[in-house]
């Protein structure tokens, strides 16, 4: 009779853990368990990262000079003026020879209505505007292309109109900002100089199996609970 009362008793607990953490707890315990065991490490091309990747994600950030870094992915956007004279590396004159994309830190001979041609430094573009800084990186300007008559490239390629469409296609190379919340505080990173990101990928689907085990579990306590309340309620 003890061992009849006993039974019931593990029941009754093991309902009580069950409702106590959720009618899945059981299920999704062994799961997370299982798939612990499964986790994995992986690397994405930078590109592609940011397809994946969202804000709240921890993540490791290898950067093509080969630095690391670890933080809390805070998402995009579009990068500050500091941001932009920071990105823009210094280049030889002949860097851009034969190369299709103008990048930051590309020289360019800007020609306007009513003034001297001038030489200034290609930071970024959207579909309405450049943004640039003068040769000695003084100030960072944005200019739109309505007024620009010329712009023309260090190996005297002009650049054709319109200047959108030319964003579009790829000529002008945009910035984009990654933020990345660390120890040290928040960080803006250049996409561009981002090789891969290291990511946590966590098998769901298994998860998801032992949860749904788990659900037939927690109806199997549910019921021993209903009849151990009837088994002690018959032996008292």
């Amino acid at each position: 009779m003890n061992a009849i009362r006993i039974i019931p008793a593990i029941i009754i607990t093991a309902a009580v853990v069950c409702l106590e953490s959720g009618c899945t707890a059981i299920g999704y315990g062994i799961g997370s368990s299982v798939a612990r065991d499964d986790v994995r490490i992986v690397a994405i091309p930078g590109d592609s990262a940011l397809n994946i990747i969202e804000p709240g994600d921890t993540i490791s950030v290898w950067l093509h000079s080969g630095d690391l870094l670890r933080g809390v992915y805070a998402g995009l956007r579009t990068p500050t003026a500091d941001d932009l004279r920071a990105f823009a590396p210094e280049r030889a004159a002949e860097d851009c020879v034969g190369r299709f994309a103008v990048k930051a830190g590309d020289e360019l001979l800007l020609e306007r209505p009513d003034r001297e041609p001038e030489r200034i430094i290609y930071l970024s573009a959207d579909p309405r505007r450049l943004t640039y800084t003068d040769v000695g990186r003084s100030t960072v300007k944005p200019l739109l292309f309505e007024h620009i008559v010329r712009l023309t490239r260090c190996d005297e390629r002009v650049i054709e109109k319109p200047y959108a469409d030319r964003v579009e296609d790829g000529t002008f190379a945009r910035t984009i900002t990654m933020l990345l919340l660390s120890d040290t505080g928040m960080r803006s990173i250049d996409t561009r100089a981002v090789a891969e990101v290291l990511i946590v990928q966590v098998p769901a689907g298994k998860r998801l199996l032992w949860t749904v085990m788990g659900l037939f579990l927690d109806l199997i306590v549910i019921n021993g609970l209903g009849n151990a309340r009837f088994t002690l309620g018959f032996g008292s």
